[in-house]
């Protein structure tokens, strides 16, 4: 019966015990669920602050996108800025290209490498050169052909900076040349006066010694001093004449007209490029 009583004892004492663990536990796990409610509820108010900064920047970079969008509109309207043109045919490959001088002004011309540029050329008589003032005034040919470039261009090109010329000339027996180191002629109101020539070089004719200072005359102008007689109906060119019409004419008639000092002309080519002295 003792041993009864004991074991009663016990098992009340044990099951005191086991209430005393399972009201502690339960209070942990209030004290648990608490915690974790406490942060669902900052976690929930952080994703709500989240959701705003998000739209807030979300606002901005639409904001942003649209001034970029309308910088990008308003550049593509703005005038296309021409690249920087040469001035001369100075670093410029052999063949036809644009050169833009100091007035603005821009047009092809014919370069030939080392700098040259190209002002005349005469090979086969296709380009009629029998032409009127306007016309050299203008230039008139095909650049890949026989041309001239123009009185105005060749004017406001020389007038830019110290210019060296070169004249090469073919005969029926052989090739000519002459080098002269500073070329120039003036504008309209003088005529294209033929103004400087400087130091010659060559094998053989200096031929535009004798004309130097003189006026261009074609066969509709005749600007030549102290004559009546008009050159350049004579030998179907416009040039730069003496009084007794000279020695050369590189634009006179291709078949038997063209001279420099002798006839029997083939070709002709009269080049520039700014001289190698800097001045």
């Amino acid at each position: 019966m003792e041993q009864i009583d004991d074991d009663f004892k016990k098992c009340e004492s044990d099951k005191e015990e086991l209430q005393d663990k399972v009201r502690s536990s339960l209070s942990n796990l209030n004290g648990r669920r608490g915690s974790y409610e406490g942060d669902i509820e900052r976690a929930e108010v952080r994703l709500k602050e989240c959701k705003a900064l998000n739209a807030e920047i979300t606002i901005k970079l639409n904001s942003k996108e649209n001034k970029l969008n309308e910088c990008f509109i308003k550049t593509k309207q703005l005038p296309t800025v021409p690249p920087q043109l040469s001035s001369s045919c100075l670093n410029l490959t052999a063949g036809v290209h644009e050169i833009q001088i100091e007035n603005g002004k821009h047009f092809n011309v014919a370069c030939d490498g080392d700098g040259w540029l190209i002002i005349q050329q005469r090979f086969n008589g296709s380009q009629d050169f029998n032409k009127t003032w306007k016309e050299y005034t203008d230039g008139f040919g095909d650049l890949q052909s026989e041309f001239f470039i123009g009185l105005e261009n060749l004017h406001l090109i020389t007038s830019l900076k110290r210019f060296e010329l070169h004249i090469g000339v073919t005969f029926e027996w052989g090739k000519r040349f002459a080098h002269y180191d500073n070329f120039r002629i003036t504008g309209a109101e003088s005529l294209y006066e033929l103004e400087e020539i400087g130091h010659y070089e060559g094998d053989e004719f200096n031929a535009l010694a004798e004309i130097l200072k003189t006026k261009f005359t074609t066969f509709d102008l005749n600007n030549i001093a102290h004559s009546v007689e008009n050159c350049a109906e004579d030998g179907m060119g416009g040039w730069w004449y003496s009084k007794y019409c000279g020695n050369s004419n590189l634009n006179a008639r291709y078949e038997g007209e063209i001279r420099w000092y002798l006839p029997k002309v083939k070709s002709t080519i009269m080049k520039i490029r700014p001289n190698s002295d800097g001045n």
